[in-house]
């Protein structure tokens, strides 16, 4: 009787593809979606809970945190099919196209080369991505970016793409929800488009460094964490310059883990010729924030006032939930401010 059920389901399925071809909508029994969902794999951890097959995640951080030392570290673990110490994977070894917007060939040598110039020997299916310096003249670069990103997966059969950074993809700043859906409509379209699983690196406008980290932390955050399916950032330790951690922030795939009262710790070292994170162990994030003293709350007085004027559309509850304060005290902060 359920085979008899899945071949109908599996029939009209058939039937439905070529009517609802070119349709924005498609439209099936609830039954129908459960058996096709039960059809396909369910998808595998690239990098423990935090990233899985299929998704479209977003890793970010302030400047100068380590998030491109991180995405590289990822990178490195699914090209060779090996898990970093302390994190897992469950896929076996595939190729990865990075594309690196950030570093020079030079800046990325010295990080993974010893002191007497000799590399770290990478896996051959990571795939470096740069951009050609002797070809910037186009009119629209991301329209072209884009376009080359897609031959290029193509004809590598890449099934991981890691882009660093996503600002780079728009002319326009991503603090902008228009730019950033923008963005993320495209990246999402490409993911369907390939069947790929993809991680985006993003940045923090600027903020209090006692305040617990959230998804008003992402630039252009409301576009884009609607999009993604999860995210997670890395922060600073009050305690240790070399010292971060990980938290989750939003997840789809998978219940949340790694929240603010259990983050991961790591520290940045290099072993030999590899620049990465050593796994610690695990804490709550408020073990990691600065302690608020009176000069704070001016910054976090000039961070509202800064919220409003970059992003007007921003009402006074939202800032409150950003910022731990009633809405009432944000209105007087922008009132005072004529904003």
């Amino acid at each position: 009787m359920i085979n008899q059920s899945q071949n109908d389901v599996q029939k009209k399925t058939a039937e439905e593809y070529f009517e609802q071809l070119g349709r924005v909508l498609i439209t099936r029994t609830a039954n129908q979606t459960l058996i096709e969902a039960k059809s396909r794999p369910n998808p595998e951890m690239l990098f423990s809970e935090f990233w899985h097959e299929g998704e479209l995640a977003i890793l970010f951080a302030d400047t100068n945190v380590g998030k491109s030392i991180l995405a590289v570290q990822i990178a490195d673990s699914i090209s060779s099919g090996f898990p970093i110490p302390g994190f897992k994977l469950g896929v076996k070894a595939k190729t990865v196209c990075y594309v690196d917007f950030e570093l020079s060939d030079k800046q990325f040598e010295r990080r993974y080369m010893d002191d007497n110039g000799a590399h770290y020997k990478f896996h051959d299916r990571l795939l470096r991505v740069s951009i050609n310096p002797l070809c910037m003249d186009f009119e629209s670069m991301e329209e072209k970016i884009m376009q080359e990103l897609k031959e290029f997966i193509t004809k590598r059969s890449c099934t991981i793409l890691i882009v660093d950074n996503i600002t780079y993809l728009s002319s326009a700043s991503t603090e902008k929800g228009s730019d950033a859906l923008s963005l993320m409509k495209q990246l999402k379209l490409l993911k369907v488009e390939h069947d790929l699983s993809i991680l985006v690196l993003g940045h923090t406008p600027k903020r209090a460094k006692h305040d617990a980290l959230s998804l008003n932390d992402l630039g252009g955050s409301r576009q884009l964490a609607n999009f993604a399916d999860s995210i997670f950032s890395l922060g600073f330790s009050k305690q240790q310059d070399d010292v971060r951690y990980l938290i989750q922030l939003k997840e789809r795939a998978t219940e949340k883990k790694y929240g603010h009262d259990h983050v991961v710790e790591m520290c940045i070292e290099k072993d030999g010729k590899f620049l990465g994170f050593n796994f610690l162990g695990y804490s709550t994030e408020k073990e990691f924030l600065m302690v608020k003293t009176a000069d704070d709350e001016a910054e976090r007085n000039e961070l509202i006032k800064f919220t409003k004027r970059n992003t007007p559309e921003i009402s006074s509850r939202e800032a409150a939930k950003m910022f731990d304060l009633s809405h009432t005290a944000i209105n007087k902060i922008w009132r005072d401010a004529g904003l």
